[in-house]
């Protein structure tokens, strides 16, 4: 992930801390009601731009502290009304770019501007042509195989697809799991409730306890540890398998991996030719 550092708030549109104080000390020197009463939220506001500073539109954006997550116009805005004053994490994901981040802060009654610009690739790649991908019921094989086995629990498009979920993190808040969606410095992972897991220091040798949280899979291809559930936009998912402990999941997601007792999300994305329907 880019971190991403805010551009300044454009002139005229919105005025700074500084400005805040100096109002707050006329109040108090003219005896006048303080002019920031009732004004406990401030806004964010802002837009997202690609590497050639064209808008993007439909990129996710998501504020961290509030869960709160939205979708940009067609001129690539997004707005959050009624946001608490202090500290804020602003995340913006867009298909094919990868996810870039900003901190910032709020104000009471204030708006704060801000502009995500995505960086160029490291490396543009020519043309090439790619053979279409086989039929989605020949790759998703192993996933209506092990749906039948009733092993785990399984979900498809028809289970969450109309909830029209805006991240793919909001799909596990809502669907009927049993897991729990915890925020750990802004990167959402899958809780299992059903226990502690204990996590060995290689240097150190030392043991330490944490919550059970999930494995997650792609395609049937283990990602690393701590990987985002929202490493993948919801719009691309086809189907969920998820199993809670070792003893359910699949043996060939098993061999010499140590952080998997806990349990293993395994997500398949669609095809192009199954989008194209």
């Amino acid at each position: 992930m880019t971190r991403h550092r805010p551009h300044s708030p454009c002139p005229g549109r919105s005025h700074g801390p500084s400005y805040l104080l100096l109002r707050l000390g006329l109040a108090v020197a003219l005896g006048l009601p303080n002019p920031l009463a009732g004004q406990a939220n401030g806004t964010v506001r802002g837009v997202v731009l690609d590497p050639r500073m064209n808008p993007i539109e439909d990129a996710l954006v998501t504020l961290h502290t509030t869960g709160a997550a939205q979708r940009t116009d067609a001129k690539g805005r997004f707005k959050f009304d009624k946001v608490a004053a202090g500290a804020h994490r602003v995340t913006v994901r867009a298909l094919g770019l990868g996810a870039i981040h900003s901190d910032l802060d709020v104000f009471p009654g204030l708006i704060r501007d801000i502009t995500f610009r995505f960086p160029p690739p490291v490396q543009e790649l020519d043309s090439v042509v790619v053979n279409a991908e086989p039929h989605p019921s020949a790759r998703l094989a192993s996933f209506e195989h092990r749906r039948q086995t009733g092993m785990g629990q399984y979900f498809d498009r028809g289970d969450f697809e109309k909830m029209m979920p805006v991240s793919t993190s909001q799909i596990f808040r809502l669907l009927p799991t049993g897991l729990t969606v915890r925020d750990s410095a802004g990167v959402p992972q899958a809780i299992s409730d059903r226990g502690t897991s204990i996590v060995v220091d290689p240097s150190t040798g030392a043991p330490t306890v944490r919550s059970c949280q999930l494995r997650l899979a792609l395609d049937g291809r283990l990602l690393p540890a701590g990987t985002s559930l929202d490493f993948v936009d919801p719009r691309e998912v086809h189907g969920i398998e998820v199993y809670q402990g070792a003893g359910s999941i699949p043996v060939e997601y098993l061999g010499g991996q140590r952080d998997i007792g806990c349990g293993l999300i395994i997500i398949w994305t669609r095809s192009g030719t199954e989008r194209d329907r």
